[in-house]
């Protein structure tokens, strides 16, 4: 692998207290997104939310793999979207929407509003910054978010 194709299909997961929180990083992948969905049984207990951080556009997911989110029961669990605010962004989010998913977007510089939504007492955010950090460099985020 190059570095380069490294940093296309990148996808990392934590749980962080109660949070799940994916970093996506590139075009979006649907086998990468789907391995993941499959690890969400054994954490569907451990998590009361989900964060979601793309750096690029390409990382929306398609309309079956948001079916997939449905199926999997997620519906249920609130989940903030920190992505760019442009209109393929915001046609996913008003998708899951649509779908029943309690589902926020919120622009890079609105991650503390975000962890707001989501309930992360102030206290704990900045364990969030932190381990946030060290995902977006896993996940070979190419942007400052």
């Amino acid at each position: 692998m190059t570095e380069g194709s490294l940093k296309t299909h990148r996808l990392v997961q934590s749980v962080l207290d109660d949070v799940l929180v994916l970093v996506k990083a590139g075009p979006h992948d649907d086998a990468e997104f789907e391995a993941h969905l499959r690890s969400l049984p054994t954490l569907r207990n451990r998590i009361r939310a989900i964060l979601v951080l793309n750096d690029s556009d390409l990382a929306v997911p398609s309309a079956p793999i948001r079916a997939k989110i449905r199926d999997a029961g997620l519906l249920a669990t609130p989940m903030a979207v920190v992505t760019s605010q442009s209109l393929v962004a915001r046609m996913a989010i008003a998708a899951l929407n649509w779908l029943g998913m309690t589902v926020r977007g919120f622009p890079p510089e609105q991650l503390a509003e975000a962890l707001g939504f989501l309930g992360v007492p102030v206290e704990r955010r900045y364990a969030f910054y932190k381990r946030l950090s060290e995902m977006r460099a896993q996940a070979g985020f190419t942007s400052k978010q």
